[in-house]
C-alpha cells in the first residue's frame, strides 16, 4: 500500500468533515423542527459540525486551485491556526467567538493528521 501525500491526505480529511458536519447538521435540523429551546440548549455539537463544513468545503475549494500546493495550505492554515491561539474571539456575539474557536479547532486538527 502507497503512502498518501500531504495533498490527497488534505482532500480526504476535508472529504470527512463535509460528511460528518452535513450528517450532523442534518441531525440538529430535525431536533431544530420538533423542539427549538432543546436544540439550542444543546446546540454546542451543532456548532462543531458546521465548523466542519465550512472548513472542509474551503479546503476542497483550495486543492482545486492549479496554483494549490500541499506546503501553501498547511502554510495557510499554520497561520489561522496561530492567529487564532494569539488572538482570541472577544466578539460581544457568544456564538461568533464560539464558531471561530470550532474553525481553528478544525484547522488545528488537520496540522495534525497531515503530519502523521
Amino acid at each position: 500500500m502507497s503512502k498518501l501525500t500531504t495533498i490527497q491526505k488534505i482532500k480526504l480529511f476535508a472529504e470527512d468533515k463535509v460528511t460528518t458536519g452535513e450528517y450532523d447538521l442534518a441531525k440538529f435540523k430535525k431536533h431544530l423542527e420538533e423542539n427549538p429551546a432543546y436544540a439550542f440548549e444543546w446546540s454546542y455539537e451543532a456548532f462543531k459540525a458546521a465548523a466542519r463544513v465550512h472548513v472542509g468545503k474551503s479546503l476542497l475549494y483550495w486543492t482545486e486551485k492549479d496554483e494549490a500546493t500541499a506546503e501553501k495550505i498547511i502554510d495557510f492554515v499554520k497561520d489561522m491556526v496561530l492567529r487564532g491561539a494569539r488572538y482570541p474571539e472577544r466578539s460581544t456575539s457568544v456564538q461568533s467567538n464560539e464558531m471561530k474557536r470550532e474553525i481553528i479547532s478544525v484547522y488545528a486538527e488537520l496540522l495534525d493528521v497531515a503530519s502523521r
